[in-house]
């Protein structure tokens, strides 16, 4: 049996004859491999084990629900984590299973490892989830102001983070924003002092610091 988008294209044809045929079948195909990419993606969640570290100061934070949402109404039984655990994906439920941002329209299930279980939205999944080293150590690094989703323990990922050399990434003189893209990434945390000089800011690192004096680096501890 053909799949529903090549049957959406021979009734676009037949209704639209100046049209080509063959146009729209190829369009049809295009359409049906991107869906099985989206339904790839959402599969790559289920029975997965996820670890978040909690940031109750972060102004970007993970929502769970205790019950499930309906018709993309997230303002009932949501809450947050209040400290560093794991859950698993056991389920999901597509809203819209021929959309385009098929994620973005997905709720999974969870269970939580003290067998809590609860639901997340798909978006907040994918957005919040650093899944390889190379997404930790890119060149936006690690927000602190902004909770995350790992797919492995996150001490885990941070000792190999803290492994790595630090120095020859960051140099005296550059500017903050030099400072996120280079191999320290953004800091987890930030002290600043706001004086009748200017701002002086300490940037703490999982394996050292750095002080900025308005924006430039001024001195390097590791």
């Amino acid at each position: 049996m053909a799949n529903p988008a090549t049957l959406s294209a021979i009734i676009i044809a037949l209704l639209l004859p100046n049209c080509s045929f063959a146009q729209y079948t190829k369009q049809a195909d295009v359409e049906a491999k991107e869906h099985a990419q989206e339904i790839e993606e959402v599969n790559w969640y289920m029975n997965r084990t996820f670890w978040i570290a909690a940031k109750p100061k972060a102004p970007i934070r993970i929502e769970f629900f205790d019950s499930m949402p309906t018709q993309r109404i997230f303002s009932s039984g949501k809450f947050f984590v209040d400290k560093d655990t794991s859950f698993t994906v056991i389920d999901k439920f597509p809203e819209g299973a021929g959309s385009m941002d098929y994620i973005f329209m997905t709720i999974f299930k969870i269970k939580f490892s003290d067998g809590l279980e609860a639901f997340v939205r798909g978006d907040q999944l994918q957005r919040n989830t650093k899944v390889t080293l190379g997404h930790l150590s890119n060149g936006r690094g690690e927000s602190y102001t902004m909770e995350y989703i790992y797919d492995e323990p996150p001490k885990k990922i941070k000792a190999r983070l803290a492994a790595l050399p630090k120095k020859s990434g960051v140099q005296i003189g550059m500017t903050a924003n030099e400072v996120r893209a280079s191999s320290w990434g953004a800091p987890k945390d930030i002290n600043r002092t706001t004086t009748v000089n200017g701002v002086r800011e300490q940037w703490v690192y999982s394996g050292g610091y750095l002080y900025l004096t308005n924006g430039v680096v001024t001195a390097i501890q590791n």
